[in-house]
C-alpha cells in the first residue's frame, strides 16, 4: 500500500480563503505567519512557478510545481524501529540480526530488550549484548508477538 501526503493548490488557498484566515504557514524558524505575510509569500511561491505545497507532514520529494507527493512505501523492519525509536517510542521487544531483516524474522525468535540505536555507527543496541550493536532489529508488538506495523504506531 503507497502512501500519499495531500497537497494544497497554493492560488487555491489565496482564492478560497477569507481575508484574515489563512494563518496556518510558518516562516523557517517556526514562527507563524499572519495572514498578510502568508499572502505575500504564497504569492512569491506562485511567481517561481511553484502551484501546489504540501499539506501536513514533510513529504521527502515532494514537487512544487505540480506533481506533489511521489508516494512512500510504509515503514517497516528495521526502518520502522529506527523511527521509532528516533519518535522516542518505547521499544521493549525487538529480534536482532546481523545479517537482515528477513533473518531477524526468521530467527528462533528469541526477544531482546532494546536500549537503544547508536547513530554514529547506524546500528542498534540491545541491553543483552551489553556493547554488541547489531545493523538490524525488528519491532515486536508485545500483545500480538508479531513485528509492529507503521499504521499500529502511527507512521
Amino acid at each position: 500500500m503507497t502512501i500519499f501526503h495531500m497537497k494544497q493548490s497554493i492560488a487555491g488557498c489565496l482564492r478560497n480563503n477569507r481575508v484574515g484566515t489563512i494563518d496556518f504557514l510558518q516562516d523557517e524558524n517556526g514562527k507563524p505567519l499572519s495572514d498578510a505575510e502568508a499572502r505575500i509569500e504564497l504569492k512569491k511561491l506562485l511567481s517561481k512557478g511553484h502551484t501546489v505545497m504540501p499539506a501536513g507532514d514533510d513529504c521527502e520529494g515532494f514537487d512544487v510545481f505540480g506533481g506533489g507527493c511521489p508516494g512512500h512505501e510504509p515503514l517497516k523492519g528495521s526502518d520502522l524501529c529506527r523511527t521509532m525509536l528516533e519518535k522516542n517510542n518505547e521499544l521493549t521487544i525487538v529480534i536482532v540480526s546481523d545479517i537482515s531483516d528477513e533473518a531477524a524474522l526468521e530467527h528462533d525468535r528469541q526477544y531482546w530488550v532494546a536500549v537503544g540505536f547508536n547513530h554514529d555507527s547506524g546500528k542498534f543496541v540491545v541491553n543483552h549484548d551489553f556493547d554488541m550493536e547489531w545493523p538490524f532489529a525488528i519491532a515486536i508488538n508485545p500483545k500480538t508477538g508479531e513485528p509492529f506495523t507503521a499504521k499500529e504506531v502511527g507512521l
